[in-house]
């Protein structure tokens, strides 16, 4: 371009009216507000910046984006978290099981009657249904019952028993148990669970035998006292007829003796029942104590079928624990897992309603206690009446007695001792008996209604539900480590991060282009492209930053070096050139200049030689191949950056170039450790931050938005460089719909190229034949 055509050539440097007209505008007002639509959606605080209202959470756009920032770590996690559990599920061996089925018998048998010995009832057993069930149950599941299972196989047998485990429940409210065995061997499985069966069947068999025997001896035992009795009896009864001669009775001394020896026997035989009907009754009174009087159970109920497949599903991992405890330690990770799996389990079931009620009415457990309770006592109380008439007859008898003969008395006391033995010695004679009888066809407990056999099927491990847990595992803690690394993280990624970090209101976001040549507009000029638009809306939002007054001068500076303000000030400025305005762009960053660099302009004369007195702003000012823009570079770096800027014949330069121009960017040092931009944002309309997407920090950012608005700095805002075009919305637009714009653009350039082409091919034979 000549510097004859350039629109700037008719200025007059800082006398011209124009320069003292804008000196007037600026003493008028130092400040420029933000516009008002800026402002609802933000509000200010006290030092007049953008106070953004903080929502307590995250959204799902904000997890998305930490999602997108972080997926390399997600992947991470989740590949490890699939793969332990594939090797979990590799490593696992298959777990087969097998069940067989015992009924148990035991309230079925005739029971022992107690009534004739005391003491007899303890080898009785529990006569009481419901606890010799669950006592039945504790001694299946117990170490006796295994032990023996385990010595009643062979060496073949027990080298199958490969991670045994093993479970005995009662099948709904029958007499039916269910004895379930897993194994790693489908064989060990079911043989395990029918020794299981045999062996309590056995061990039932030989406790009842035992429990027969031992009432035996104590029957015997008894007996032998009553005989010793009896024969002492007999013996004082035959000395007594020796020394008195008395050789029989009188028949009605005879009667008498026989009426006080039958009532005494009788006695005898009511006591000893009324001892096993209060031991019964004690009993009783014991189970009805556990269910109180106020309790309430459902009668309408529906279960819930949760509870069955929780109490399933932790049967299955005690029976894996098990097995996992012949190969590996309690302390072992496998084990401590499994535990843990267990816990977790059982909380879910402790949480889970049982049952859903309809109706209800008093536990149904009491009645039938109560009603042998009531019926035990009416039995003690007949008993004891039975026993308070007899030892009234007894006392009439004895009376009676008294009344005969001293000799007859003395002889019938005898008698009716004698025969007192004789009858319980009958007694013992006849329960013996019975106890024989009943010892030599004793039966088990159980018997076995189902064998098992065995199952190939595998039970576990749940090799979907495994890798299942993995994938959800590995997308909650990838998500976990993805927002701690996130939070950790300093740097600012989107437009919402620079509101937070510096409450200033983004006016663009720069795409990061990632070749080269066309990260400047400078040198792709007025090609339509993102960076070109995004930066023509940088230009519209500070002229809409402008209330009573244009915004014709403004800094780009940023917190720290290499955050792209250069490139950013140079492209706003070939932008607003672009827009047919007057623009300078000017490079006081005295300390590392590089506008000169950027624009390939020599940096011999500069700000500094204008400073100096070594030359004018006219011959410093540079033209540019984008028209419109003129350049004024650095000059040669000064010893003291800080001292040239903050002169008066500085001020006196930029003021100069202000007056003269539409637009003015002055590209300025960082913030952070220099004072060189708070000294210049003193004589234009505004600053300009800039901040680099994914290397910025957030700390520095605010630090440096601080320190610029505590210096009573208009700061217009911020603008996001090298943001990735998916991250922005312009990019997505761009991509959706100016895409297609730009290449329409393009093609239609490139037709009218040809078309003028092709003009000129056509015309130029025509003009060959008229030549």
């Amino acid at each position: 371009m000549n510097q004859s055509s350039h629109p700037l050539d008719n200025t007059n440097g800082a006398s011209s009216n124009g320069e003292l007209a804008y000196i007037e505008r600026r003493t008028a007002s130092n400040s420029i507000s933000p516009p008002n639509e800026w402002r609802e959606p933000y509000g200010t605080n006290a030092s007049g910046r953008y106070a953004v209202e903080e929502s307590g959470g995250l959204d799902l756009a904000q997890i998305l984006g930490i999602g997108r920032r972080r997926w390399k770590w997600m992947l991470a996690v989740m590949v490890v978290c699939v793969s332990v559990s594939a090797i979990l599920v590799w490593r696992s061996k298959p777990v087969y099981q097998s069940m067989a089925t015992l009924e148990l018998t035991a309230n079925n048998k005739p029971q022992m009657d107690t009534s004739a010995v005391p003491g007899l009832e303890q080898f009785a057993g529990n006569n009481n249904s419901a606890r010799a069930l669950v006592t039945q149950l504790e001694i299946i599941k117990g170490p006796t019952v295994k032990d023996a299972a385990v010595a009643n196989m062979d060496a073949a047998q027990r080298a199958r028993l490969r991670g045994i485990g093993m479970e005995a429940n009662q099948r709904g409210n029958t007499n039916l148990v269910d004895v379930t065995v897993r194994s790693l061997d489908p064989v060990g499985a079911s043989d395990f669970a029918n020794e299981i069966c045999d062996a309590y069947v056995k061990i039932s068999q030989q406790a009842n035998a035992q429990n027969s025997v031992h009432a035996v001896d104590y029957v015997k035992t008894k007996a032998l006292g009553i005989g010793d009795n009896l024969k002492k009896a007999q013996d004082e009864l035959i000395l007594f007829k020796k020394k008195r001669g008395v050789m029989t009775l009188s028949d009605e001394a005879a009667a008498i003796t026989s009426s006080l020896g039958s009532k005494k026997l009788a006695l005898e035989q009511a006591q000893t029942q009324r001892a096993s009907l209060v031991a019964q009754l004690n009993d009783q009174q014991s189970q009805l104590s556990g269910i109180p009087e106020s309790r309430l159970v459902p009668t309408g109920i529906q279960k819930n079928p949760v509870i069955a497949q929780l109490q399933q599903r932790i049967t299955e991992k005690k029976i894996e624990r098990d097995s996992l405890l012949n190969e590996y330690t309690e302390s072992s990770v496998r084990v401590t897992a499994i535990d843990a799996e267990i816990a977790s389990l059982k909380s879910q079931l402790d949480k889970q309603v049982k049952t859903e009620v309809t109706s209800f009415q008093p536990d149904p457990r009491r009645a039938p206690l109560v009603q042998s309770v009531a019926m035990l006592q009416s039995q003690v109380l007949s008993t004891d009446a039975t026993i308070n008439a007899l030892k009234q007859q007894i006392v009439i008898a004895q009376g009676q007695v008294k009344q005969l003969p001293e000799l007859e008395v003395e002889y019938a006391s005898l008698m009716n001792n004698v025969d007192l033995q004789t009858g319980l010695a009958k007694q013992m004679q006849q329960t013996l008996a019975n106890l024989e009888i009943t010892a030599n066809s004793q039966t088990a407990d159980a018997v076995v209604r189902f064998k098992a056999s065995p199952n190939y099927g595998p039970v576990a491990p749940d090799k979907r539900r495994i890798i299942l847990t993995g994938i959800i595992m590995g997308l909650l803690s990838a998500l976990a480590l993805a927002m701690i690394v996130d939070a950790l993280d300093n740097r600012i990624y989107t437009e919402d991060d620079v509101q937070r970090a510096t409450q200033l209101p983004v006016l663009a976001q720069i795409p990061f282009i990632k070749k080269a040549d066309q990260q400047s507009l400078y040198l792709t000029g007025e090609s339509v492209s993102p960076l070109l638009e995004s930066n023509r809306m940088l230009r519209a939002n500070i002229s809409f930053c402008a209330t009573d007054r244009p915004v014709k001068a403004i800094i780009v500076t940023s917190s720290v070096p290499h955050e792209g303000k250069s490139s950013s000030a140079l492209n706003l400025a070939v932008a607003a050139a672009l827009g047919g305005e007057r623009v300078v762009l000017i490079d006081l960053d005295l300390r590392r200049p590089t506008q000169h660099v950027l624009t390939g302009l020599p940096n011999t004369a500069g700000f500094t030689n204008i400073i100096a007195g070594q030359t004018d702003l006219e011959t410093a000012l540079q033209d540019t191949p984008i028209q419109n823009l003129q350049v004024l570079t650095s000059g040669p770096t000064p010893p003291n950056p800080y001292r040239m800027l903050n002169s008066h014949a500085a001020k006196s330069t930029i003021e100069a170039v202000i007056a003269m121009a539409d637009f003015v960017v002055i590209d300025t040092p960082p913030v952070l450790g220099l004072a060189d931009a708070r000294l210049i944002s003193s004589l234009v309309d505004g600053t300009l931050m800039v901040i680099s997407a994914q290397e910025t920090g957030r700390r520095e950012a605010n630090r440096a938005a601080d320190m610029m608005v505590s210096a009573n700095q208009e700061v217009l805002g911020a603008v996001l460089t090298k943001v990735p075009s998916s991250s922005t919305a312009y990019g997505s637009y761009t991509s959706q719909r100016y895409g297609r714009y730009f290449d329409e653009g393009q093609s239609t350039a490139e037709k009218m190229d040809e078309s003028a082409l092709a003009g000129k091919l056509d015309a130029a034979p025509r003009d060959r034949k008229k030549s």
